[in-house]
Formats: structure tokens, C-alpha cells, sequence
């Protein structure tokens, strides 16, 4: 089997309305500005869809609506759960086990019993920041060898020299795929195919420019979108958790929690010109942290008018709800350039 993953990759958040339902039409809409900026597949249930939070009726409704919009246009890459996978999906995404700490050859073991059941291919996903163990390149690749409906991994190990040594004894037609937005242009230019990215439910035609011009060979063009992205990386995961970081499917100021135990995110507050923090929002509980540097949402900081779609005012608001993640800034004030 060929990798079909490649380019960028969204990792779909699962929108929520008030009462803690699906939003099933903000799911379509998601889907929807993914498929018309760029994204070239998307993986659904994963861990940034809190889907640990969800019945197996909702999973399965959400691969149903997802489906329905994307008719065959791009492929998806679904997290191991689910009836009848073979009906819906293009592949699988299957992480380490968690929790129990399995040895490399404990690792080795899982996924051969996989890879023996599953007719579709598969994508290893390695993560040990979350499933506390690190399954190792020579692992990886010991795999990759011996079942070949393995076709790839996402690797969020966080580590190049890893990734490196799996993209140089890797077999033809196993493909690695960047599970770190921040890592993502370090690793396409060391030779991943692509991203499974968080970012990209928010800003997927900027995000994909850049892994197209590295395609291209253009790395000081894609370098720049990179770097313009620095401060945005740490702000979507400012409380180590993905899937509150990544709601940006909403265009107003009613951006929904989450489910337990993961809960509501922290929110961050913007602070005035002299340095003072703006006031609270009244009766909202939840904890808040104090970011010191307003200039970093400025337009041009985070999406240079170059970047902006036709007809879009290059100043903070419109930038923040674009974004409009949970967790950005509770009362947005117009920037205009020559401030900064």
C-alpha cells in the first residue's frame, strides 16, 4: 500500500454547543473552510476531537456528517473506534497504548495484530508526552518492514534526531508525518511528506502554503511563514491541552468548553498600552493568565496583509476571529499598524 496522508492534514476539533451537545452545523461549516483552504486530507475522532469525551453514537455521527461534506474529496484518517470502518474511511490512525507502558517489543506486538485485522492502512501515531511511552525509530521501522499496510507515523516525539533516523532506515512507501505544528518545516525539510496539524483548524490556507513551498524547494519563503507563526504555537497550547486551544469554528464571542475532565480552558486577557490588565469579564470563572505582550496580536505579526484574504481589514479583530480559539483574548481592540 501507497501513503495517501500527505500535505497538510487538520486534525478536526468536535465544536459543542452551550449545552454540551454536538454542534453538528458548526462541524460542517469546519469541514467546509477546510476543504476551501487547502487542507488535502483530514483526520477525524482523534485526541485535539476530544474524542475520549464522546459515545460511540456521536463518533459515529460525526464520521457520517463528516463524510456527507466531504464526498470523496480528500481522504480521512479516522482514530481506531467506530462501527464499520471499512464503509467510511480511507485509513487509521492508531496510537501507543497508554497507561500500561509497553516494552519496544510489547509495541511491536500491538501493532503486528493490527496491521493483521486492519484490510485499510494504518498510521502509527507516536506521542509519549501523552501515552507516556516513546516507541523508538528502530521500532518504527522494524514495523514499517514487516507489515506494508503500514504506511506511515505521526510523530509528535518531539524529537528531530528521531524522526531523522526514521526517515533515513525507513523502507520505500512508508512516509513520516509531522504530529507537531511548531516541528513541522524542520521536519518536511529533513523529509516528512506532511502534518496532522491543530493550527490548521484555524488558519489551514496559511499553514498549507508553507508545506507547499517547501514542496517547491522555496524554504526562505515558507521560513517566513514559519517564524510568523512562533508566538501563535505557544498560544494554542497555553494550558498543555490541544482540543480548547483549537476552537476556532466560531466567528463571534461565543466560544463553547469543553466536556470533563477536560473542561473549560483558561482564558487569557489582553493588558492595556500602559501595562494594566483590561478588566474581567463579569461572572466568568474560569482561571485566567495575564499575557504581557498585547503586540502579539497585531495583524501584521501574526498574518501580514500579504496573507489576508481579498477585502479582509488587516487589524486585531478580524485576525482574533478568524483565530478564535477559546483561549486568545477576552475583549479585542483594533490595532492599527502604525502602533507597533
Amino acid at each position: 500500500m501507497s501513503n495517501i496522508f500527505r500535505g497538510l492534514g487538520v486534525a478536526l476539533i468536535t465544536p459543542f454547543k452551550s449545552d454540551m451537545s454536538i454542534d453538528f452545523e458548526a462541524l460542517e461549516r469546519l469541514v467546509n473552510y477546510q476543504l476551501d483552504n487547502g487542507a488535502d486530507f483530514l483526520c477525524i475522532l482523534a485526541t485535539t476531537g476530544e474524542t475520549p469525551c464522546l459515545t460511540r453514537s456521536e463518533k459515529d455521527e460525526i464520521t457520517r456528517v463528516v463524510k456527507s461534506v466531504v464526498k470523496g474529496r480528500v481522504p480521512l484518517l479516522k482514530y481506531c473506534g467506530g462501527n464499520n470502518t471499512r464503509a467510511v474511511i480511507d485509513g487509521i490512525l492508531s496510537i501507543c497504548p497508554y497507561y500500561n507502558k509497553p516494552s519496544q517489543e510489547g509495541l511491536y506486538q500491538h501493532f503486528k495484530a493490527i496491521a493483521e485485522a486492519s484490510p485499510l492502512p494504518l498510521v502509527l501515531y507516536n506521542v509519549p508526552g501523552r501515552t507516556g511511552v516513546n516507541m523508538k525509530a528502530a521500532t518504527t521501522c522494524r514495523i514499517a518492514k514487516d507489515f506494508p499496510n503500514i504506511v506511515g507515523i505521526k510523530e509528535a516525539s518531539g524529537s528531530l534526531e528521531q524522526v531523522d533516523e526514521i526517515i533515513k532506515n525507513k523502507p520505500e512507501g512508508f512516509e513520516v508525518i509531522s504530529g507537531d505544528d511548531a516541528l513541522t518545516f524542520p521536519m518536511i525539510a529533513s523529509g516528512a511528506v506532511g502534518v496532522i496539524s491543530v493550527i490548521g483548524n484555524a488558519l489551514p490556507r496559511q499553514f498549507s502554503r508553507m508545506i507547499r513551498l517547501e514542496f517547491e524547494g522555496n524554504y526562505g519563503e515558507a521560513r517566513k511563514i514559519h517564524h510568523q507563526f512562533t508566538e501563535l504555537y505557544k498560544l494554542l497550547f497555553v494550558d498543555e491541552r490541544a482540543p480548547p486551544a483549537a476552537r476556532t469554528h466560531r466567528g463571534d464571542d461565543k466560544a463553547e468548553d469543553g466536556r470533563y475532565p477536560q473542561g473549560p480552558p483558561c482564558r487569557i486577557r489582553e493588558r492595556n498600552w500602559n501595562g494594566t490588565p483590561m478588566g474581567p469579564r463579569a461572572k466568568d470563572p474560569r482561571p485566567r493568565l495575564a499575557f504581557p505582550n498585547p503586540t502579539s496580536y497585531c495583524a501584521d505579526r501574526l498574518l501580514p496583509s500579504s496573507s489576508l484574504q481579498t477585502g479582509q481589514k488587516a487589524d486585531t479583530e478580524a485576525v482574533c476571529r478568524r483565530l478564535h480559539t477559546t483561549l486568545v483574548i477576552n475583549y479585542v481592540k483594533p490595532i492599527s499598524r502604525q502602533n507597533y
